[in-house]
């Protein structure tokens, strides 16, 4: 890349290795790579948070203040892209989504279609863990109505335990990555998001209706 202060052509970094000047970023680099951490599920939660720090320290806008605009704008441009790729991949869930979308698969929409030069393709639920879902929220109701609170809770731990299980699964297959491994991390994925819901409901006291699973 083209360093805006030196206009030396530099390798892509924080900072020009020819003037020092802070660089914006160059194309959309995935959370992975801005932290510098493999692609996968496994992650030392405690060594990406320290290189978190010292990147968004180094990078701060603060330190910016009085600098040129375009080191003002790099410096903000790079703090909210750190940002956001520690608040994605320091929670389980999210990181294991985010990094089935960079594996070109969205689980956080319904249906599915073919990925396209803009984006991932969506994957749809299974049809047989829409009827199971379906048939959780009817016993749900019915526990609500006679307040049968101990089939409320009876309800709640088989879904949070099929909750974890799809989850421990998928972060299998995400870490392996072998054929098939991204499908099978997908249907695990969807599997937890509506499982999530479930259980949201339960906590909510909800009343949502059986068809709220297709929706």
């Amino acid at each position: 890349m083209i360093c805006w202060s030196c206009q030396k052509n530099v390798a892509a970094a924080d900072f020009c290795s020819a003037c020092g000047a802070i660089l914006p970023l160059e194309g959309r680099p995935d959370h992975f790579t801005l932290l510098g951490t493999p692609r996968r599920f496994s992650q030392d939660l405690e060594a990406l948070e320290r290189r978190y720090k010292e990147s968004t320290r180094a990078v701060h806008p603060d330190k910016f203040a009085r600098a040129d605009p375009q080191a003002r704008r790099a410096a903000m441009q790079r703090t909210v892209a750190l940002n956001e790729a520690w608040r994605t991949l320091r929670e389980p869930v999210a990181r294991a989504q985010y990094l089935l979308r960079v594996l070109g698969i969205d689980v956080t929409a319904e249906g599915t279609l073919p990925g396209t030069a803009e984006g991932p393709r969506k994957f749809a639920a299974d049809p047989a863990l829409l009827g199971e879902m379906m048939e959780k929220r009817e016993a749900l109701m019915e526990a609500r109505l006679e307040g049968d609170e101990a089939a409320v809770a009876a309800l709640s731990q088989q879904v949070r335990q099929s909750y974890e299980r799809a989850l421990a699964e998928a972060q299998v297959a995400l870490d392996r990555q072998h054929e098939g491994d991204v499908e099978r991390a997908a249907n695990c994925l969807v599997a937890v998001r509506y499982y999530g819901r479930f259980l949201d409901s339960v906590e909510d006291g909800g009343h949502a209706s059986p068809g709220a699973e297709h929706g």
